[in-house]
């Protein structure tokens, strides 16, 4: 199964999470011989890109700029090809340009950090020891903004440098979302593969506790 969350579902919390945090080790490609058209959403570098080995697909963010143009990030509908990408943005808000200034910094790694904390948390386990494990989730959208938040809290907790500053802040505000998204969540399993689910799990029942170090997992 795949991550509950992904980099596109961050923007819609926090536009400027891209901007103002970055691992430069999670960065999966750059280049500035980028184009776009005015009659499609699609962006291709024919020179510089090369999306296929770069890991980039749909849920990925793309940044664009360039003077009088670009200076935004948009969301990966889809990758078409090694070179192209097909983007999630409204009808027109592209122009013909060519020489674009592009980047792709991913979150992940925390993604997937949270997807297995989130599996634990409601004693999921993949070895199926306690009788259920990831494939038997019936409704595993519910757990998507849970992940969004605690996926921002990390990526801000990881970027502040004293408790006042903006980052602990922003990371204190989604760790009390996270925990009130969390809370209501109601997880239903299909235990016997029929399409029905069998068990409901609710929050109540996990152990909520929620790690406010710094360094509780690396970022």
């Amino acid at each position: 199964m795949s991550n509950f969350s992904n980099d596109a579902h961050l923007l819609k919390w926090e536009p400027d999470v891209f901007r103002l945090c970055r691992f430069p080790q999670q960065k999966l490609g750059a280049g500035s011989t980028g184009a776009t058209t005015a009659a499609s959403a699609s962006f291709t570098d024919a020179t510089s890109g090369d999306f296929v080995n770069a890991g980039v697909d749909a849920g990925h963010v793309l940044y664009l700029s360039k003077s009088g143009a670009y200076d935004d990030y948009f969301p990966v509908a889809s990758r078409t090809s090694a070179t192209q990408l097909e983007l999630d943005a409204p009808a027109g808000i592209f122009t013909t340009q060519t020489g674009v200034t592009w980047t792709i910094h991913t979150f992940d790694p925390q993604h997937e950090e949270v997807h297995f904390e989130l599996l634990e948390r409601f004693d999921i386990d993949d070895e199926n020891l306690l009788n259920r494990d990831e494939e038997d989730v019936f409704n595993a959208r519910v757990l998507r903004r849970a992940s969004v938040f605690r996926v921002l809290e990390v990526i801000f907790r990881a970027q502040s440098s004293r408790e006042d500053d903006l980052f602990w802040k922003k990371a204190e505000r989604y760790r009390g979302l996270f925990e009130r998204s969390l809370a209501a969540v109601r997880l239903r399993f299909d235990l016997d593969a029929d399409g029905t689910p069998d068990e409901t799990k609710d929050a109540r029942s996990v152990d909520l506790r929620v790690e406010t170090s710094g360094d509780a997992w690396p970022a």
